[in-house]
C-alpha cells in the first residue's frame, strides 16, 4: 500500500542544496556512483521496484546531486507514481535554481507542468464536531495529516490507500480508497466517531512503574514534535505554490507571456514553493535528529547520544 504523496511530502522532500557540477563524479563517493549506475541499468530494464529505492539511497548519500534528483523523479514517473514524481520534480527545480543550473531547472519545471493535469487528488473532509474533539487525528497510510491539509485536494498516487481517524475514548474509524486512474478526484468525510466501550475491570493490568525518559530521549521527542509542525507549515505553503501557479496560467498565453497579474501570481507561487522546500528540509532534519536521539538515548548515556547526532540528506542520473 503506497503512502500518500503530496507535493511536499516525500522522502525526496529533503533533496535540496547546491548541485555538483556536470562531470564532477569524482566528488561523489564511489559507492554512491556504483549504486547509481546499477539503478539506471535497472530503470532501463523497467525494474522500478529496484531502481527507485536505490536512487533514494543515492540521494541520501549525495544530497547535493541534482542529476540524481531528476533521475529519481523520472523513476517515480515511469513507475506510475505521478504524485510522488511531481513532488520530486519540484524539489529538483528548486535545487537547480539555487545552483544556477538553468537547463536542469527548465527540465524539472517542464516535466512537473506536464504531470500536473494528470494528478489524482484526494480530499479528506472533517465535520465541525470532530474538529473540536481533543486528540482527534486523521491519517492516510499511517502518515498523520495536519489540520491545514483537511478539506484540501491533495495529490495522491494510484493504488489502494487506508484512511484512519482516532481520538481518545473513541472507536477507530477507517476506510480504504482505491485510486484507479490518473486525474481521478476522490473524497472521504469523517462525520463522527463512536464512543469506545469502557474497559472491563477484569482485564485492566497494573501499570508498569514508569522510569525517567532521560535527557536525550526527552530532547528527541521535543525535536520530533517540532519537525512535524514545520512539515505541516511546509505542506500548506506547497499547496499555496501549486494554486498560485494554476491561477497564473489563466493570465498567460501559449507563448508563456503573462500580464502583470499573471507575473505577480507566478512570483508569489515561486516564493511559496521555495519556502515550502525550506520548511521540509528543516522539518525532516528535526524529525531525523529526534528519532536518533530517542533511540540512542535508550541504549547509552545522554552525553554519548547527543554527540552522534549529525545532518542527513538524499540524491539522481548520469554524472552527478
Amino acid at each position: 500500500m503506497r503512502s500518500l504523496s503530496l507535493p511536499v511530502i516525500l522522502t525526496t522532500a529533503s533533496l535540496s542544496g547546491s548541485a555538483l557540477a556536470a562531470g564532477g563524479a569524482e566528488k561523489a563517493p564511489e559507492s554512491a556512483q556504483a549504486i547509481y549506475d546499477k539503478a539506471v541499468a535497472a530503470m532501463e530494464r523497467k525494474e522500478y521496484a529496484i531502481a527507485c529505492p536505490s536512487l533514494e539511497d543515492v540521494v541520501r548519500r549525495v544530497p547535493e546531486g541534482i542529476g540524481a534528483k531528476l533521475t529519481l523523479a523520472q523513476c517515480y514517473e515511469e513507475q506510475g507514481r505521478l504524485a510522488t514524481a511531481y513532488a520530486a520534480y519540484l524539489v529538483a527545480e528548486t535545487a537547480s535554481l539555487e545552483a544556477k543550473q538553468i537547463e536542469r531547472q527548465k527540465k524539472a519545471r517542464t516535466r512537473a507542468d506536464a504531470l500536473r493535469p494528470r494528478l489524482a487528488k484526494l480530499t479528506l473532509f472533517v465535520s465541525e464536531v470532530m474538529r473540536t474533539v481533543k486528540g482527534f487525528q486523521i491519517q492516510c497510510d499511517g502518515a498523520p495529516l495536519d489540520p491545514m491539509q483537511w478539506s484540501v485536494p491533495l495529490p495522491i498516487d494510484r493504488g489502494i490507500h487506508l484512511v484512519t481517524a482516532t481520538a481518545p475514548g473513541k472507536k477507530r474509524w477507517e476506510k480504504t480508497i482505491d485510486v484507479r486512474a490518473d486525474g481521478a478526484s476522490e473524497s472521504l468525510t469523517v462525520d463522527t466517531l463512536e464512543d469506545a466501550p469502557p474497559e472491563p475491570e477484569a482485564v485492566k493490568e497494573k501499570p508498569a512503574p514508569s522510569r525517567p525518559l532521560g535527557l536525550a530521549r526527552t530532547a528527541g521527542i521535543i525535536a520530533g514534535a517540532g519537525g512535524v509542525l514545520v512539515l505541516g507549515i511546509g505542506t500548506a505553503l506547497g499547496v499555496v505554490a501549486i494554486n498560485k501557479k494554476g491561477d497564473s496560467d489563466l493570465h498567460c498565453n501559449a507563448l508563456d507571456r503573462c500580464d502583470s497579474e499573471g507575473l505577480d501570481l507566478r512570483a508569489a507561487g515561486r516564493t511559496a514553493g521555495t519556502a515550502s522546500t525550506v520548511m521540509f528540509i528543516l522539518g525532516g532534519a528535526a524529525i531525523a535528529g529526534g528519532v536518533t536521539l530517542f533511540v540512542l538515548g535508550s541504549r547509552s548515556s545522554d552525553a554519548k547520544a547527543a554527540a552522534v547526532v549529525g545532518p542527513g540528506g538524499l540524491a539522481v542520473k548520469g554524472r552527478f
